[in-house]
């Protein structure tokens, strides 16, 4: 079963659910999934300590928690490190602040700018 919400101006459809999030119908705009997450991005345009990002790709590890990957504006893929809860994916999740970058309401590079805490 998924889930469908609203957050961030975007229609969210998520494979767990998201409390903090508010319940939503219709088409997502954006799809979160558990599953692999590449260890590194091929040739990216921006590398941090645990970011990487390119156009249509961004990849963040979060240590003892989960990597997260966002593909092609619609995507974000999570990869749980073991040991790691559901509930402590989605604080991280939430504190990522996923927002639109531009008009088309779609995720890009840009929309991850934020502090971990």
């Amino acid at each position: 079963m998924n889930y469908h919400y609203i957050a961030f101006g975007l229609k969210i459809e998520s494979e767990f659910e998201i409390p903090e999030f508010l319940i939503s119908e219709g088409t997502p705009d954006v799809y979160i999934g558990v599953g692999e997450v590449p260890e590194k991005l091929p040739n990216p345009l921006f590398e941090g300590v645990r970011f990487q990002a390119s156009p249509d790709h961004f990849l963040l590890h979060v240590d003892r928690i989960a990597r997260y990957f966002a593909e092609g504006g619609h995507t974000i893929t999570i990869q749980p490190y073991n040991g790691s809860s559901d509930s402590e994916n989605q604080a991280v999740f939430i504190r990522i602040r996923i927002r639109s970058a531009y008009p088309s309401k779609r995720i890009t590079s840009d929309a991850w700018k934020f502090p971990l805490y």
